[in-house]
């Protein structure tokens, strides 16, 4: 069967249309893919890596905070650790207004091998005068941190009220990271 000249023309068309969709489907889609799945895969490297040369940068000032940090925690001892926290809460309680009835310490050991001492602390005063008193706790140098608070009103006017609070204080040593 002999094609004519305008024939073979359609054939080669045809011919040539469908290796160059095969190509793009089995050469070049592909191929355009895996590009992208790369140059994302590059970015977040690069991104990762200057993160890394940020840290890496700040190292110094990271390490000298955490020794700030550390120096500036709670004792390790409880003969040593408690009177401060006392002193503190007697200080913060006078300023504030507060008249603490009760603190109690608890000591324990978190399964990370850190170690805490909980107080639990129990007062009456006004509203601001609690006010005043979690302020004070929480802007303190002390490592302490607040757990829970309960505030309820000792009178129906909601002028007298009991202050029961939670707090955690973080005790590292010198050498323990």
């Amino acid at each position: 069967m002999a094609f004519n000249r305008r024939e073979r023309m359609l054939v080669i068309l045809v011919v040539v249309c469908v290796v160059l969709l095969g190509g793009d489907r089995l050469v070049l889609s592909p191929s355009l893919q895996v590009w992208k799945a790369r140059t994302l895969r590059i970015a977040e490297l690069e991104s990762s890596l200057e993160k890394g040369k940020m840290l890496t940068g700040r190292e110094k000032d990271l390490e000298k905070r955490w020794q700030g940090m550390r120096d500036r925690g709670l004792p390790a001892t409880p003969p040593e650790a408690e009177p401060l926290v006392f002193r503190s809460v007697d200080t913060w309680s006078r300023e504030s207004g507060l008249s603490v009835t009760s603190l109690k310490p608890r000591w324990t050991q978190d399964e990370k091998s850190c170690r805490k001492v909980e107080f639990r602390l129990s007062a009456t005063g006004s509203l601001r005068s609690a006010a005043r008193f979690v302020y004070e706790l929480e802007g303190a140098s002390l490592p302490l941190k607040v757990e829970s608070v309960e505030i309820a009103s000792r009178d129906d006017q909601g002028r007298m009220l009991t202050l029961e609070m939670v707090f955690t204080g973080l005790v590292l040593g010198k050498g323990e990271k």
